[in-house]
């Protein structure tokens, strides 16, 4: 749920300020989600800010790569 949660608001951002098209917000999405990396075992606040930070940095590549 964290890389669907952070792709979205990262393409809703995006779409928002004019650098995807409101169709390519799924595309960011799908891409996210086949990418995502391996999710580690999530049991702190911690864990949780360190995955984040590696999924929200892999979605604005994707992100990056399709406004290209």
């Amino acid at each position: 749920l964290i890389t669907l949660n952070i792709a979205n608001e990262l393409a809703v951002i995006a779409f928002l300020n004019y650098k995807i098209k409101y169709l390519q917000i799924a595309e960011v999405i799908h891409q996210a989600l086949e990418k995502q990396p391996y999710t580690p075992e999530i049991n702190d606040i911690t864990n949780i800010i360190e995955y984040s930070q590696v999924v929200e940095r892999m979605v604005q590549q994707i992100i990056v790569k399709i406004t290209s």
